[in-house]
């Protein structure tokens, strides 16, 4: 059984989709309260990357490599398919920014998102019912893009489309290399990026409950240290 055919697993979300004890929302709203401080009490105020009037970069739990972090609506959404144009703009502008830092220190940008609704919130299979993308720098050997599309599962579409209302669906979507590729989002695919990328990046510890890797947060502080975010 691969990648793309998994036995369905229940996934338990770790809040509501109406927002309501979002722990996404604790996490931007009221920091110290969160699950990134529980997680890395050794990291107490180290605040979010960027803070945009809709989106905020911020640090994951248990990141794949250096430079992961989390691009996250300010405001609850199940996803950024639903999370309105202005907030989808602004991730545009992040990711293009990202993608130029990751290429001055020789990197490509990859991003990827599990994507609810709001009438099936969950059903991206993603444990956090907030709209957020994970963003990283891989090398340029690291070619997740064209697996997806040797796939036959996912379709090859653009960015913009999120915001023309496209993904009505619960949804994978990732993006590299000018090329952004989307799958409806079925059963049993929990972590499925990270399952995907972790063997590429050498990576074992994928699983982002089974080891915090502190030091891969602090190295993560280190790459972004003195980036601007805006211009």
């Amino acid at each position: 059984m691969d990648h793309y055919e998994r036995e369905p697993r229940p996934v338990e979300p770790l809040f509501h989709g109406d927002g309501a004890g979002c722990r996404l929302c604790i996490e931007l709203k009221h920091p110290s309260e969160g699950f990134f401080s529980r997680a890395y009490p050794e990291f107490e105020g180290l605040g979010p990357l960027y803070v945009g009037d809709h989106v905020s970069v911020i640090y994951p739990v248990g990141p794949l490599c250096v430079g992961h972090v989390l691009v996250a609506t300010r405001t609850h959404a199940n996803s950024f398919s639903n999370a309105g144009s202005a907030a989808q703009h602004e991730l545009k502008r992040v990711l293009q920014r990202l993608g130029s830092a990751f290429e001055e220190r020789g990197y490509e940008l990859l991003f990827f998102e599990h994507g609810s609704n709001e009438l099936t919130p969950n059903l991206g299979s993603c444990c956090l019912d907030h709209a957020h993308t994970n963003v990283l720098p891989v090398r340029p050997g690291i070619n997740l893009a064209a697996t997806l599309e040797e796939s036959g599962i996912f379709v090859e579409m653009r960015l913009d489309e999120l915001a023309q209302g496209h993904l009505e669906t619960p949804y994978l979507l990732c993006g590299q290399r000018d090329s952004v590729f989307t799958a409806r989002a079925l059963g049993g695919t929990s972590q499925f990026f990270r399952r995907l990328l972790g063997p590429l990046l050498g990576t074992p510890a994928w699983d982002w409950r089974s080891d915090a890797r502190a030091d891969v947060v602090a190295m993560t502080s280190s790459f972004f240290a003195g980036m601007a975010f805006s211009e």
